[in-house]
């Protein structure tokens, strides 16, 4: 191996440790260099020699060009093939969560309001007896009878309702009369029967004039604190001695 001044080794040939630019540019001058050479020995073949060149070309030839085609063949650049993405399991397909259905706001039942309405019923049966009455069986009672139970009831029953309502008819007409329900009329102020076709105003006859109540004051539930009341009226029982 020769040296260069300074020492460091000069190498002939082709540098393998060169980058694959300078590589092909080195493959390109010696193709450059073979190619006019093998014409030249083609030439030779097809002329006149000693005996010598005869068997000296044509090995020459095979030998150049074989050298030649792979100098072609690794002065082609290759391209490298893209690297596939690693395969991945698609993601699974994520379905809408649907919502619970709210159940519907049911109007508060509050234990004050039901022993109000108790609290009412007792007042009727204290004062007129009402829950005795609807509750016996009257079915073979003398209506002579009926009427004088009737009259303590309703008596008892009517200043209860005085007290607690101030109780107004709907209509101020005498039932009986012709009246007119005018366009615009609230559904809970007139029940209309009969053949009813078309809209308002209707002409008809009053039947019932309705009742509503322009004033309600019920009585004050006073209960246990924690406890329901149930009790219309509690059970007497006389205690003998």
């Amino acid at each position: 191996m020769r040296r260069a001044p300074g020492g460091r080794p000069v190498q002939f040939g082709l540098n393998f440790g060169a980058s694959p630019v300078m590589l092909r540019v080195g493959m390109k001058v010696q193709l450059l260099i073979l190619l006019p050479v093998i014409a030249v020995l083609n030439l030779l073949a097809l002329t006149p020699v000693s005996a010598q060149l005869a068997h000296f070309v044509p090995l020459t030839t095979i030998f150049l060009g074989g050298y030649a085609l792979m100098l072609v063949a690794t002065s082609v650049p290759t391209r490298a093939l893209p690297a596939s993405a690693p395969a991945t399991a698609p993601e699974p397909r994520k379905e809408p969560i649907a919502e619970p259905i709210k159940p519907e706001a049911l109007p508060a039942k509050t234990a004050s309001t039901e022993a109000a309405a108790i609290t009412f019923l007792g007042l009727l049966q204290e004062k007129g007896r009402f829950v005795d009455f609807l509750m016996e069986d009257v079915t073979e009672a003398e209506d002579a009878q009926l009427g004088s139970v009737a009259r303590i009831v309703h008596e008892g029953c009517r200043g209860v309702l005085d007290d607690c309502f101030d109780v107004k008819p709907v209509s101020t007409e005498p039932e009986g009369n012709d009246i007119t329900v005018p366009a615009g009329y609230k559904a809970d102020e007139y029940q209309l029967i009969g053949k009813v076709t078309g809209e308002a105003p209707f002409k008809g006859s009053l039947v019932h004039k309705g009742w509503r109540a322009t004033k309600v004051s019920l009585p004050r539930a006073i209960e246990a604190e924690g406890e329901e009341r149930r009790v219309i009226v509690p059970a007497q029982v006389e205690v003998k001695g």
